[in-house]
């Protein structure tokens, strides 16, 4: 959010000199600061590089047009918060072409000749609605970061643990555990509630003080889990609820125990090999009262087998539904994952090709790898 007293930017796309000098004085003349482009192309680097604050686009430009130029610039800010007004500057005044000014991410219009006082009110009206909206999104941000200390917990266990989470947002909907109980077994879940960002980190503030207290107490896990269901039954409005993997590992029996509740599964990585642990249950919170006993599967592992656990946003960016395709590029990118640089197991960057991968996404992503010690 821009601070008092402080200049707003406007970038003008425009190839004719005349009509971009007209357009650059009035602007200036109002006290705006002034970028220009002069083709379709150059329109998109200037956005990137100057962060205008309003956007006025011809739309008969070289290289691109108008119309190429702003849906690009819209592909960018698609998760932006408050992404910059365009308007689109045009002799054209045909129905159909001024439709298609606000179908490609337009704000808005001015007929050329512009006429002063209709482009100052219009940009004025533009930068106003900004504003509110770069207001509620401090707001937002002020909310989400009380929200995220309350998610930190000091009985969070980072050993042989890297995960990722990368919210759409401001604030991840999901929720990574991992402690480790008074009977020395480990315990991790990924809980991922139903849409993303601060309504479903709300959620969230929930499950966490629960989780720690009852691990810490040497609850059984299907108590905890019956626990956790229960609190988001009765305190969830209806339709809101937790996907989650569940994932207990026994270190004196050598064992892990797998629950999952409408999550993608969990695989088990063993050098070059894999297994896949599919299991479905109902969501966290769908249902007063879970089934017992709960459904769930056990085996052995050995010290360096990996287990990974993973939010559907993650399936759902990479195109792999587990039921029918190969999870080949899923199993790659969490092989990749493990060897990235982690702070006390939260890996905060990514290398370029696994961000290339993550481009596009629509839900958050979450995503965990536990080494057998």
């Amino acid at each position: 959010m821009l601070g008092i007293g402080t200049v707003r930017k406007i970038l003008i796309v425009e190839d004719d000199e005349t009509s971009a000098w007209l357009l650059e004085s009035f602007l200036r003349s109002e006290g705006y600061e002034v970028i220009l482009a002069r083709d379709g192309f150059a329109a998109v680097e200037r956005y990137q590089s100057a962060d205008p604050d309003l956007i006025i686009m011809d739309i008969l430009l070289p290289g691109q047009d108008g119309y190429a130029a702003t849906e690009q610039i819209r592909a960018i800010t698609r998760n932006e918060d408050s992404p910059p007004p365009i308007i689109f500057l045009t002799a054209i005044e045909s129905d159909a072409e001024l439709a298609r000014c606000l179908d490609c991410g337009g704000d808005d219009f001015v007929v050329k000749p512009f006429n002063p006082i209709i482009l100052k009110a219009r940009i004025h009206s533009l930068l106003e609605r900004l504003a509110l909206a770069e207001e509620k999104q401090l707001a937002l941000f002020q909310i989400a970061s009380v929200l995220d200390k309350l998610r930190q917990s000091s009985h969070f266990q980072t050993s042989d643990l890297v995960f990722l989470e990368r919210p759409l947002g401001r604030i991840s909907g999901d929720v990574v555990l991992s402690t480790s109980k008074a009977n020395g077994n480990r315990l991790v879940v990924i809980g991922d509630f139903t849409g993303h960002g601060l309504p479903a980190a709300i959620c969230g503030s929930l499950v966490i003080p629960l989780f720690y207290e009852m691990a810490a107490a040497d609850a059984d896990t299907e108590s905890i889990i019956g626990s956790i269901n229960t609190t988001l039954y009765e305190k969830l409005p209806s339709g809101f609820f937790m996907a989650a993997s569940v994932i207990e590992f026994n270190p004196h029996a050598k064992q892990v125990t797998f629950w999952n509740f409408a999550a993608p599964g969990c695989f088990i990585r063993r050098g070059e090999a894999w297994q896949a642990y599919p299991l479905y249950q109902l969501p966290l919170g769908a249902v007063e009262q879970l089934p017992k006993p709960l459904e769930s599967a056990t085996l052995a592992v050995q010290s360096n087998d990996r287990v990974y656990a993973y939010s559907d946003g993650l399936c759902d960016t990479l195109g792999v539904m587990l039921e029918k395709d190969d999870p080949t590029p899923l199993i790659q990118f969490l092989d990749q994952l493990f060897c990235c640089e982690a702070t006390e197991g939260a890996i905060t960057a990514l290398p370029q090709p696994l961000l290339d991968q993550l481009t596009g996404a629509y839900d958050d992503i979450t995503a965990v790898v536990l080494t057998i010690p």
